[in-house]
Parts: C-alpha cells; sequence; structure tokens
C-alpha cells in the first residue's frame, strides 16, 4: 500500500487551511496591537477594533487549535514520551511561572504591562471578568504552542524523508532544504524573485514553530524575573532577549533537525522515495517504519 502526503499547500487541505487561517489571525493581531497601544486609541475606530479583537482572542485562538489538530493528524511518525514530555513541560512551565509571578507580585494587575488586559482594565470591566478572559486566553495559546510542539513530534518523519530524498551534501544545501528550497537553485532560495520559486511553506511551518514556542518560553522566564526584580526591566534587554530566544530556537531547531537526520538515515540508499513537485510517496512496511521512527 502506498500513502500519499502532500507538501504543497495548493494540494493539501488541512495545511492550506492551516496557512490561511494562521496568517489572517497573524495580520488582524498585528493591526489590533498597534490599535491597542495608547498612542493609537484617537484615531477613530482603533479602540473599539483593539476592544473587540480581544473579547474574540479566545476564539480566534480556539479557530488556530481547530486547524492545527486536522493539519497534525497528517503526521503519523511515533510520538516518543522523553521528548514530548521535555517540551510540554518547558511550555506549562515557563507560562506558568510567569503567570504566577505576575499574580503574585500585582493581584490588581495593575502593573499589567499586556495591552490587551489594560484595554479591559481601561473600559471599565471587572477585575474576576479580566482575570477569567485573561487565564482562558492564556490556557488557549498555550495549549496552541503545546500541539505545535505534538505536530512537529508527528510530522518530523516527512521532514526528514524529504531531506533524505534531496540528499543534501553540504551544510548550505541542508539549510536550503530544510527550510523547503530543495527544489530551488542556491539563489532562487535567497532571493526568489517569481511566485514559482518560493520554497514550499510546509517546511517553514516547523522552524517557525520551534522557533516561537521556545523563543516564547524564554521571553516567559525572564518577564518573571523581572518582576522579581532579578533584572532591571528595560526596552534593548527586552528585545535582546527576544532577539536571542528565537535564534536561540531556530538554531536548536536545525541542530536537532540534522542530527536526526544523520541517525534515521545512516545508509542513504536504504529507502527509495520519489520526490518531485507532485509530492512524495511513503512506503508503509515494517522497514520504512523503523526508519523515521530512528529506532
Amino acid at each position: 500500500m502506498q500513502s500519499q502526503f502532500d507538501i504543497r499547500a495548493s494540494h493539501n487541505l488541512p495545511l492550506r487551511a492551516f496557512l490561511c487561517f494562521s496568517a489572517a489571525i497573524t495580520i488582524w493581531l498585528a493591526l489590533a496591537s498597534f490599535a491597542v497601544k495608547p498612542e493609537f486609541t484617537q484615531i477613530p475606530g482603533a479602540s473599539l477594533f483593539a476592544l473587540t479583537t480581544t473579547y474574540l482572542l479566545p476564539v480566534l485562538g480556539l479557530g488556530l487549535i481547530f486547524f492545527l489538530h486536522r493539519f497534525n493528524h497528517q503526521g503519523h511518525s511515533p510520538v516518543r514520551m522523553l521528548p514530548l514530555l521535555t517540551g510540554l513541560a518547558a511550555i506549562v512551565g515557563c507560562a506558568g511561572f510567569d503567570l504566577t509571578v505576575t499574580i503574585v507580585n500585582s493581584p490588581d494587575l495593575a502593573d499589567e504591562g499586556n495591552y490587551f488586559v489594560r484595554i479591559l482594565l481601561d473600559t471599565g470591566h471587572s477585575l474576576p471578568f479580566v482575570y477569567g478572559h485573561w487565564l482562558l486566553t492564556q490556557t488557549i495559546f498555550v495549549s496552541m504552542f503545546c500541539l505545535l510542539w505534538l505536530g512537529f513530534l508527528k510530522h518530523r518523519g516527512i521532514l526528514l524523508e524529504s531531506l533524505h530524498s534531496a540528499s543534501p551534501t553540504s551544510l548550505i544545501d541542508f539549510l536550503r532544504i530544510a527550510t523547503g528550497g530543495a527544489e530551488l537553485t542556491t539563489r532562487q532560495w535567497l532571493l526568489p524573485m517569481r511566485m514559482s520559486e518560493m520554497p514550499f511553506l510546509y517546511h517553514g511551518i516547523w522552524a517557525t514553530a520551534v522557533t516561537m514556542i521556545f523563543g516564547n518560553s524564554v521571553f516567559r522566564c525572564y518577564a518573571a524575573a523581572e518582576w522579581l526584580g532579578m533584572i532591571q526591566p528595560t526596552f534593548a534587554g527586552r528585545n535582546l532577549v527576544v532577539f536571542l530566544g528565537a535564534t536561540g530556537a531556530l538554531l536548536s531547531y536545525f541542530v536537532v533537525l540534522w542530527k536526526l537526520y544523520h541517525s534515521t538515515y545512516p545508509d542513504a540508499e536504504r529507502i527509495s522515495l520519489a520526490w518531485s513537485r507532485d509530492g512524495f510517496s511513503q512506503s508503509n512496511n515494517a522497514s520504512h517504519a523503523t526508519a523515521v521512527s530512528g529506532e
């Protein structure tokens, strides 16, 4: 039997739906993040847009979880408990640490810097309502990060197969293929000039997801340290932590992917895959399952 997984968004409905919904939410929240700031509230409609977005944050988060859940089901790699629990502990632990320290140090949330929390407080919403909305939203988005981590673990076999079928011969080759540029030249990969030169978005999802997950976890620990007075809050310091956290997470992603690739496929000829713009086929036999699981 042959099972097909198409990495092209145009031919994979769950992938396309997740990408489109994520892009729409990203743009929406980016606009709302400006509208919610005090310096922009004088713009007609800005406050209403920001407040409406704040109300809808849990709904938007649940929408992301719905589409992500469907997309995750396309990954069939066995999920090992140690990396799963390690990632979940980092995600939930850092978020819980940040929330706990925030509540202990500012139980009335008067010093909370989150603009979406502030707009609820500043528009006269009761503290119990603000707490309920805040904790619900945090729970939903932390759950989404957990699902992203689970999705990466379930899809890692497809990522590794795409590397194996393209057979990188250098570090640049590896980075190009790992970011979806298997069928692109180095120039097309670094400087695409037409739509046909764009890399596969499938690969970018997981690089972005891991960067977001663990970069955000690092920043939440830093924010908690600020609350505890261990670090002096500065704008430059926060930006530096965001940059270092994201960069470190992205580099770690590529290092782990490189190690997984070499440990999963020590013999490059062991598995034959047909790679093309039409997708690639996976043979669902025992030797293939063993290779993907790395056992």
